[in-house]
């Protein structure tokens, strides 16, 4: 062996894998919150690290080489005990604190005006927040309890579901009263304001109505739907939003709602805990909080 051989790097590896899986760049940049580009520059590098070719790139499709097909089956292996390993440090520390990850929507409609109820009960826990700019399913944690979104059959963990998601399309009031927005056919030729992680949503909306493509005036993108909701409130433009989410801001009336039909892409909101943690106390209450808040969403009679 040469011993300047360079290793390959673990990145590259997870992008290998999740390319490999789904055998389309574009797909797994948006698992991995990468560019399509940036998928290929990984695999690219991988190749050169390791001296073979990965992927049969053709006009339509990609194929796994012998190498790329006998690759993925060490790295599949590799990854998920990388993965374990690191859950059995993490609770051989026993931290003194709960590392919470959530959606910075979900973080800013459920945990924020609410969060002091949780800490005023439990005065001896501390939390620590963090709010990526997504939490889809296929992506990877770093904590003790995440709320993440997606389909039931792409976790790869235990989860308990909190609500489903849909999709619904919103804007400032002021703003649905200048353009005089009643129906689906007037959302044409409007401001729109998109995910980025999200990119398709208008147009799946659009085709689940039966609507022609929509030809926005002007598309504005953000990295998180809080932000694409809050510049809606300002009267930015027209937003696809969180369903269950967005009754709040109806109620408030710092938005409207310009469609009774909502989008459902089969996905719902996740509690994801690892089984190490399972057994905290603290752990265990926070669990039980979060459930309670996303019921009271759901369902605002439950007190």
């Amino acid at each position: 062996m040469n011993p300047h051989m360079q290793a390959p790097s673990l990145k590259y590896l997870r992008t290998f894998q999740v390319a490999a899986q789904r055998l389309n760049f574009t797909t797994a940049s948006q698992e991995l919150c990468l560019s399509a580009s940036a998928v290929a520059q990984h695999v690219r590098k991988l190749e050169r690290q390791l001296g073979v070719v990965l992927f049969e790139r053709r006009a339509q499709a990609l194929r796994l080489t012998g190498a790329g097909m006998q690759l993925l089956e060490h790295v599949d292996s590799v990854l998920n005990r990388l993965e374990l390993i690191t859950r059995e440090l993490r609770s051989q520390e026993q931290r003194p604190y709960i590392k919470l990850q959530a959606p910075p929507f979900f973080a800013a409609v459920v945990l924020m005006p609410n969060i002091a109820e949780f800490c005023a009960a439990h005065p001896g826990v501390e939390l620590r927040v963090s709010t990526p700019a997504t939490m889809l399913a296929q992506s990877s944690w770093d904590a003790d309890v995440a709320v993440v979104v997606g389909a039931a059959a792409s976790l790869q963990t235990h989860a308990h579901c909190l609500f489903p998601q849909t999709y619904v399309p919103a804007c400032a009031p002021a703003l649905q009263r200048q353009f005089g927005l009643r129906g689906d056919d007037d959302l044409h030729h409007q401001p729109l304001l998109v995910h980025h992680y999200r990119p398709d949503l208008w147009n799946q909306w659009a085709a689940e109505r039966g609507v022609t493509p929509l030809l926005p005036r002007s598309v504005i993108r953000f990295d998180s739907m809080a932000a694409a909701v809050a510049a809606a409130e300002q009267g930015a433009g027209l937003v696809l939003m969180s369903g269950p989410l967005a009754e709040t801001h109806f109620t408030r009336g710092t938005l409207a709602r310009l469609s009774a039909a909502e989008l459902s892409l089969g996905e719902s909101y996740y509690l994801v805990t690892p089984a190490e943690q399972e057994q905290r106390a603290a752990t265990a209450a926070l669990v039980r909080w979060l459930t309670m808040q996303c019921a009271r969403i759901v369902n605002p009679r439950v007190s």
